[in-house]
């Protein structure tokens, strides 16, 4: 039969590899012929965003015998910000046992806001931001660069506000529910060594 092993190791990346692997039958004389047939390989729909890069298939034309394997990498490039595809990498092969199919989804997250796109170029070491206009799902995060303390992002919009906190060295992490301008600014009791911070931000998918 053909079975499947994921490769990844946690986390995310565009690139995943999926060894086909042919496992001998328990019949018994061993069969002394290929287990599967020569493989076809194929990504359905054709346009979904997922494709086979060059030198990714090493499956195509293989007729895998008892114990061996053969690789297929598949890339994910999404046509525009925000897209979410879904797409099908099949395997047939001449024999009906060896064929089998995975389900594959890929999605892009949406582009940085204004306020998060600023916050990520300038960083704004050691001082507070200008106003950011954020987007929903936006990160906002303050990373204390220097220890012991507890680094605190005090923001506010419209008539809201609120404060978040971290010990350090840990990052403060404030997730933006609802489009606007914010005001932010660090904060650290006195008496604490914290004394040098960074700004960044990350989308939200």
């Amino acid at each position: 039969m053909l079975a499947l092993r994921d490769s990844r190791k946690g986390g995310s990346d565009h690139l995943s590899e999926w060894w086909w692997r042919s496992v001998a039958g328990l019949r018994h004389p061993p069969q002394t012929e290929s287990a599967t047939g020569a493989l076809s390989v194929a990504v359905l729909p054709t346009g979904s965003g997922f494709v086979i890069p060059a030198g990714g298939d090493t499956c195509t034309g293989v007729a895998l015998g008892p114990k061996k394997s053969c690789t297929i990498a598949v890339t994910y490039a999404p046509a525009a910000e925000g897209a979410t595809d879904t797409a099908r990498l099949a395997v047939t092969a001449k024999k009906a046992v060896a064929t089998t199919s995975l389900s594959l989804t890929g999605t892009s997250p949406q582009g940085l806001s204004a306020g998060c796109a600023d916050l990520a170029a300038n960083g704004y070491r050691d001082s507070a931001p200008p106003p950011e206009t954020m987007a929903p799902g936006d990160v906002i995060v303050l990373t204390p660069l220097s220890e012991p303390g507890v680094m605190r992002l005090a923001w506010s919009h419209g008539f809201f506000g609120g404060i978040a906190s971290a010990i350090a060295p840990d990052s403060v992490r404030f997730y933006v529910e609802e489009g606007d301008v914010y005001h932010l600014s660090p904060l650290v009791a006195a008496g604490e060594a914290i004394d040098s911070w960074i700004w960044s931000c990350t989308a939200g998918s």
